[in-house]
């Protein structure tokens, strides 16, 4: 029997990632990252909608077989969700102190 690759090193007929693919998946835990700080409040009316798009520059380049393809796409969810909650909740606040 061969000796099965440790974590981490790739095995003989494992294609490795191109530096382009290594590069779409540090910008798709970039948007990741943007979007899990955007939870903290106040911040996430600017760091959501940031990340979603972020995650959407990634997905709408191509980078369905980049690891972090997963990443990108709970950013775009996650973001979405930061942005639409964070201002339509700003946005009741400010006409709730106009009447």
């Amino acid at each position: 029997m061969g000796k099965r690759p440790r974590r981490g090193q790739a095995a003989e007929n494992d294609t490795p990632f191109s530096e382009q693919d290594d590069a779409r998946s540090r910008e798709a835990g970039r948007a990741y990252r943007c979007t899990l700080w955007g939870l903290v409040p106040g911040l996430g009316l600017l760091l959501g909608p940031l990340g979603a798009v972020l995650g959407l520059l990634v997905l709408c380049r191509g980078a369905a077989t980049v690891p972090g393809h997963n990443r990108a796409l709970a950013a775009v969810v996650l973001g979405g969700l930061l942005a639409l909650t964070n201002w339509l909740g700003l946005g009741l606040m400010i006409l709730g102190l106009r009447h």
